[in-house]
């Protein structure tokens, strides 16, 4: 019996019924105009703290099984979707998401928030490489450097790690590092990296993409330095 079911009190007969009578009915589609309504209300419209705390009041008195779908749910899902793919958004719709959330920024309080939590909760899965790594990869790789690519260490996830010199090189993108944020978080890296007693080279997306070799040579130099007259780079 499904959740819905449960709560209003049907008997496996009734829930049947239901279900038959739903399934005979043509599926309710609204009007073009009515679309339109709807847009136009959402657009620009912000929830005000009373309702978004009522609402989440009323997810936390829900049971935990009132929130999910039931076994034989899931499973009617899975074959409805299975072999499915989602059409790619048009750039109309793409403009009209961009035109809705155009002006919109979270507090102060909220961005704390998201940051604090992405930091109790790494990333679970290797990110996929920038073009930018894939440049500095590719010339270690042409040297003979051996490297730890996005290796964790702590809560973070540097680009390429050197275990035996004890150094991190960071590829950072102009965009995404100039962010007050990612400033902010490059910092702390950087400062548990120093106390750690590691090194962190960090070079400039424009860096990378005027003179790749050059970024590399600097790397060499640091690392043999590091590692002493061993001449054996790991």
């Amino acid at each position: 019996m499904s959740a819905s079911a449960k709560r209003r009190g049907l008997s496996p007969e009734g829930q049947a019924k239901m279900i038959a009578s739903r399934r005979a009915k043509p599926p309710y589609r609204h009007s073009p105009e009515t679309r339109e309504k709807i847009r136009q209300w959402h657009t620009g419209h912000v929830w005000g703290p009373e309702f978004r705390e009522a609402v989440s009041r009323g997810t936390r008195q829900r049971s935990p099984e009132s929130r999910l779908h039931t076994p034989e749910t899931r499973e009617r899902i899975r074959v409805a979707l299975s072999g499915k793919v989602r059409p790619p958004f048009s750039a109309e719709w793409r403009a009209r998401m961009g035109a809705a959330q155009k002006g919109r920024h979270h507090s102060a309080e909220t961005k704390e928030k998201m940051r604090q939590a992405a930091l109790r909760h790494p990333p679970p899965r290797v990110p996929r490489p920038t073009s930018i790594e894939i440049a500095l990869r590719d010339e270690f790789d042409r040297r003979g450097l051996a490297y730890g690519m996005n290796k964790g260490w702590g809560r973070w996830r540097p680009d390429f790690t050197f275990e035996a010199a004890r150094v991190f090189v960071q590829a950072d993108g102009e965009y995404w590092h100039r962010l007050p944020d990612r400033q902010r978080c490059d910092r702390e890296f950087d400062q548990a990296a120093q106390a750690a007693g590691w090194k962190v080279l960090r070079f400039w997306e424009i860096q990378i993409c005027e003179n790749v070799a050059a970024c590399v040579a600097v790397v060499e130099a640091v690392l043999e330095q590091r590692l002493g007259d061993a001449g054996e780079i790991l």
